[in-house]
C-alpha cells in the first residue's frame, strides 16, 4: 500500500491575498457610486421636510400674528367704548 506523501501548503502570513492599494480606491469609489444616488435620494428628502417643516411654521407665526392683531383691535376696540360710555358719549354699535 503506497502513501501519499503531499507537501502542505505553508501557511501565509496573508500578504499574498491582500489586494493592492490601487484595486481597494477602486473598490471603494465603485461602492461609493453605487450608494450615490441613495444619498441624494436621503438628502432631497431632508430637503423637502425641512421645507415643509419651515412652511408650517411661516403659516403658524402668520396665524398667531392674525390673532394676535385681532385681539388688539378688539380690545382697542373696547377701552375705546369704555371711555366713550364714561365721558356720556354714544358706544358705537353692539357695545350696549
Amino acid at each position: 500500500m503506497a502513501t501519499s506523501t503531499r507537501k502542505s501548503p505553508s501557511k501565509s502570513d496573508g500578504a499574498d491575498f491582500e489586494p493592492d492599494e490601487e484595486w481597494k480606491l477602486q473598490l471603494r469609489e465603485r461602492i461609493e457610486l453605487g450608494v450615490r444616488p441613495m444619498v441624494q435620494d436621503s438628502k432631497d428628502r431632508q430637503l423637502a421636510g425641512l421645507k415643509r417643516i419651515e412652511d408650517e411654521f411661516k403659516a403658524a407665526m402668520s396665524n398667531i400674528k392674525a390673532l394676535a392683531d385681532q385681539q388688539y383691535q378688539l380690545e382697542l376696540t373696547k377701552e375705546r367704548n369704555q371711555r366713550r360710555w364714561i365721558a356720556g358719549d354714544p358706544m358705537d354699535r353692539g357695545w350696549s
